[in-house]
């Protein structure tokens, strides 16, 4: 420092040592400068980083690893039915067609599966019915009240439907899901004051071909 001084004094205004080290540093390799770029700023970054910078996201492992740490969902449990169980077996006729239905009971004598038989019903519609059946008992073993089942499938209308025969809790069913939740409930629930399944309305008598030509008027002529 003497020496710069010195020669700053003396009119040459340079100081030689730092002339000497600008001449080190041109004569040093660019990846040697860059390299000691990079140890300069690195403790710029994580001085940076400790005065509250955005830290850093979080890698898939340790995601994974904070979701296996949370508790599982609670949720609906499945009351498995036991493999030798009582039930309900009952043989009716829905307007005319025949109808099997069987049930499955717990050991308390609550109901825990519904199977629905139909014969001689076409394949297809002996399939969804059976497919409705196990959608019932899965319900069922899963904690769904019978009287919301039943509140819900009672006067539900398609054929077929009309005079129920070989059961006397059930007169009249306006389907066959109908009678079988109305069996349910007198059977399961004791309830008899489901409303009653009331005839449908007779369809309106189409016009037979040829339709029925209008009344002659004065002066017309009807052509046929």
């Amino acid at each position: 420092m003497a020496a710069c001084a010195a020669a700053a004094t003396g009119g040459k205004g340079v100081c030689p040592a730092r002339l000497a080290a600008s001449a080190a540093s041109a004569e040093m390799p660019r990846a040697a400068r860059n390299a000691c770029a990079v140890r300069v700023s690195r403790p710029a970054a994580s001085s940076g980083a400790k005065a509250g910078a955005t830290p850093p996201l979080s890698t898939p492992s340790s995601a994974s690893a904070a979701l296996a740490a949370l508790p599982p969902a609670s949720g609906p449990t499945r009351r498995a039915l036991p493999a030798r169980h009582a039930g309900l077996a009952q043989t009716a006729s829905v307007g005319g067609h025949r109808v099997h239905l069987r049930t499955g009971e717990y050991a308390d004598g609550t109901l825990g599966a519904v199977a629905i038989g139909l014969p001689r019903e076409g394949a297809a519609f002996r399939g969804l019915m059976d497919a409705f059946a196990q959608s019932i008992s899965l319900g069922l073993q899963h904690g769904v009240a019978l009287e919301e089942l039943v509140d819900t499938f009672i006067l539900t209308r398609f054929g077929p439907a009309g005079m129920v025969e070989g059961d006397a809790n059930v007169a009249r069913a306006t389907s066959i899901l109908d009678y079988v939740f109305r069996t349910l409930a007198a059977h399961y629930l004791g309830r008899h004051d489901l409303p009653d399944a009331e005839a449908d309305e007779p369809a309106a008598a189409e016009p037979s071909l040829p339709l029925d030509l209008p009344q002659a008027r004065r002066g017309l002529r009807v052509i046929k």
